[in-house]
């Protein structure tokens, strides 16, 4: 049985700011928009999501990195997956060189 929380209890800080955060870093849009890319692709399986893009940020990333995957889907390192174009993974041949590919959208 857990005791039942007082109101005397101090307050907690939101996450991420916990006591175990040693320091916190803001970032800008455009960081945050192409973090969101690398880490993204990271997702072998899923890739990165339009639509959740597009809730995020307001925007297609398709719009945003319009240069950047057309290069790496021509050197066959990206693939879409799902109908129409759902969202954006690393292709086989991309596994290998997802670092290079990941440098494209930081």
């Amino acid at each position: 049985m857990f005791p039942a929380s007082s109101s005397s209890s101090p307050a907690r800080p939101a996450f991420p700011r916990t006591p175990a955060t040693i320091s916190a870093l803001r970032i800008d849009r455009e960081t945050e928009i192409g973090e969101t890319m690398m880490m993204g692709l990271r997702l072998t399986r899923e890739g990165v999501s339009r639509a959740r893009f597009q809730a995020r940020f307001g925007a297609d990333f398709v719009d945003i990195f319009a240069e950047q995957i057309a290069r790496m889907l021509d050197f066959g390192l990206l693939e879409w997956v799902g109908e129409p174009e759902d969202a954006l993974r690393l292709s086989p041949r991309g596994y290998l060189l997802g670092n290079r590919v990941f440098q494209e959208f930081v």
